[in-house]
């Protein structure tokens, strides 16, 4: 265990400068972190902010990724719901840069010091009728010095989508039967096998 590496791949609920300042705080070994990020942030060594900063760097790779299917939403009172999403692949822009974040202006963190991160930034120029674009901002604490470090990351953070499907299976099944629980961890996940087979 002491040769593996861990990586804690979060969407934008993880943006927090708060989890990237505890990782600092920790002495010897740590976990590696990549979030999507969802604030758009100052920056200590540039007038733009983050979002504004990755648009103007240079292009470094034009790649396909996969997009799953997507469910329909139903229309919320704050939100419009959306059709049900085929799936598919992307044909995304990928710029990279090493960036340092400054501290929130706010009670908890403003006499934080500045945090380095590598950001990714990926868009979709062009998506299909009915689909919102790719644009997403990676934060991540891996050196991110080439575009095959860069699609490393990627690749990690489109496997979210499968981690959050399995996340779903395990906290609510409907087995055969009828009988409906709370399955999570290795001996329930082996229980519910043992109702559903």
């Amino acid at each position: 265990l002491s040769q593996t590496r861990i990586v804690s791949v979060a969407d934008r609920e993880g943006d927090m400068f708060e989890l990237f300042d505890l990782r600092r705080g920790h002495a010897g070994p740590k976990a590696e972190l990549l979030v999507r990020a969802k604030t758009d942030r100052c920056l200590e060594d540039s007038d733009r902010k983050l979002f504004e900063e990755l648009a103007a760097t240079r292009l470094a790779a034009k790649v396909t990724i996969p997009v799953p299917r997507q469910r329909q939403q139903t229309d919320k009172p704050s939100t419009p719901g959306r059709p049900a999403l085929a799936a598919r692949n992307a044909e995304v822009e990928v710029r990279f840069k090493e960036v340092t974040i400054s501290a929130p202006q706010k009670a908890q963190t403003r006499h934080k010091s500045p945090i380095k991160v590598w950001a990714i930034h990926l868009v979709e120029k062009n998506p299909p009728e009915g689909a919102a674009a790719i644009i997403w901002m990676l934060l991540t604490s891996i050196e991110v010095a080439s575009v095959k470090q860069a699609l490393r990351c990627v690749r990690w953070y489109c496997r979210r989508w499968r981690i959050e499907e399995w996340h779903r299976v395990m906290v609510t099944v409907q087995v055969p039967g009828g009988v409906e629980g709370d399955f999570r961890g290795a001996k329930a996940l082996a229980e519910l096998w043992r109702r559903a087979g």
